[in-house]
C-alpha cells in the first residue's frame, strides 16, 4: 500500500536517471507509478528506482526528448562552439605584446566561466 500523504519526489518536467539513461518525468502524483518519457515512449516506474541528475550528468548527457547531446540546457554542438571560441582568444593571448597582453586571456577564461557559472545555475534551478 503507497502512502497517500506524501508529496511527490519530483515534478513534471524534471529530468530523472533510471537504468543509466536519462529521462523526463511526464506524471508524478506521488501515489502511483510515475510515466517517464524518452523518444516519445512512456514507461511507467515506481518512484523509488528514479533520481535526480548529478552535475556531472547534467554537464553532458543525451535529451530525452530530441536526442541531441546537452551541456546543461545549452545544445552540445553550441557549447563545444563556445569552447572552442573562447580557447582561440585565449590562445591569441600569446600572441599580443604590451599592456593589452591580459586582455585576451581575461576575455577566454571570462566566457568559459560565465558558461560554467550558468550551467550550474540551470542545474540548481535559480536560472531557467
Amino acid at each position: 500500500m503507497t502512502d497517500q500523504s506524501r508529496l511527490a519526489k519530483f515534478h513534471t518536467g524534471d529530468l530523472v536517471m533510471y537504468g543509466g539513461f536519462v529521462y523526463i518525468l511526464d506524471h508524478n502524483s506521488g501515489k502511483d507509478d510515475c510515466h517517464i518519457k524518452r523518444f516519445e515512449v512512456l514507461f511507467p516506474v515506481p518512484e523509488r528506482f528514479l533520481r535526480k541528475l548529478t552535475f556531472a550528468e547534467f554537464a553532458w548527457f543525451r535529451n530525452p526528448v530530441t536526442g541531441h547531446m546537452n551541456c546543461g540546457k545549452t545544445r552540445g554542438f553550441m557549447a563545444i562552439t563556445i569552447h572552442i571560441a573562447a580557447l582561440i582568444v585565449f590562445g591569441c593571448g600569446f600572441t599580443v605584446d604590451g599592456p593589452w597582453k591580459i586582455a585576451p586571456f581575461a576575455i577566454g577564461a571570462g566566457v568559459l566561466v560565465i558558461f560554467w557559472i550558468g550551467t550550474y545555475k540551470n542545474f540548481t534551478g535559480k536560472w531557467v
